[in-house]
């Protein structure tokens, strides 16, 4: 990963108290810039500790898995049917609360890792036109198949049939390589007083859970987050609200969850 932080440009970093995450070898640094942090020596980890991995089998069979199952952790309590319907839940209520928020009518929807398409197939279900984008070749194609408008490439990349006015983004940006550069476009592709909701998890929950990151245990709902072979970038509230800030975005509503260590965030774009 470049030495230069994607978000502010800085090359100034700092410590933070995780060191030899999962005993990988890896680091959590701070930019000083904006305080978006990522994981110094990933160039040990190859392939796994990079945008590469979503590009690979492994990858792609953890979006067969997780279609078939609805959920990321390894031993479901619940039916498939039951974790399905609460997702749809969610994307039905970002979808909804984005046309709130929006200065513009809100019509259509770009997601941005769309995975398998089941945001888009609520968005249609809503009488939205929706389309999106994922790196994922089984999610792309499991989405093609039932009609979804879904295309495997980079969000940098992807071509955006239509003007947009809502952005989707739903535990992307810490996946990512170019989150900087992934809000920026966003922005640019987006039409003025459309808007943006964003969800990703936020650093200031996981410090408070004292976590000793370098004793190798993992457990999805404490300490998956700082995964250093799937997460490349870690984001506080106040650096991520910077970050879409420094993109352009207006921020209308910050909204923590606790009890995942999550946060949902809309922007306007003015």
């Amino acid at each position: 990963m470049d030495s230069r932080c994607d978000i502010c440009g800085g090359t100034e970093t700092r410590p933070t108290a995780h060191v030899n995450v999962y005993k990988l070898g890896v680091d959590l640094i701070e930019c000083v810039g904006c305080g978006v942090r990522r994981y110094t020596g990933r160039e040990k980890l190859g392939d796994r500790g990079t945008e590469v991995f979503y590009t690979t089998d492994a990858y792609d069979e953890y979006i067969r898995k997780h279609a078939v199952t609805g959920t990321p952790f390894p031993n479901p309590t619940l039916k498939p049917e039951e974790y399905h319907r609460a997702s749809e839940g969610v994307y039905r209520g970002m979808l909804q609360a984005l046309a709130v928020y929006a200065k513009r009518p809100v019509r259509r929807v770009w997601e941005i890792g769309c995975a398998w398409g089941q945001a888009l197939a609520v968005a249609r279900e809503m009488g939205l036109e929706a389309a999106g984008c994922d790196l994922s070749s089984a999610g792309v194609d499991r989405a093609c198949a039932v009609g979804l408008d879904a295309v495997r490439a980079p969000f940098q990349l992807a071509g955006v049939p239509w003007p947009v006015d809502g952005i989707l983004c739903n535990d992307v940006l810490e996946h990512t390589s170019t989150p900087g550069a992934d809000l920026r476009r966003a922005f640019a592709i987006t039409e003025p007083g459309g808007a943006i909701v964003l969800k990703t998890f936020y650093d200031e929950f996981h410090e408070t859970l004292d976590l000793d990151l370098s004793r190798g245990q993992y457990d999805f709902k404490r300490t998956g987050y700082f995964d250093p072979l799937s997460h490349l970038y870690h984001f506080t509230t106040d650096a991520l609200t910077s970050a879409m800030g420094r993109a352009g975005w207006q921020i209308a509503s910050v909204q923590p969850d606790p009890s995942w260590g999550q946060v949902t965030v809309y922007a306007v774009k003015p």
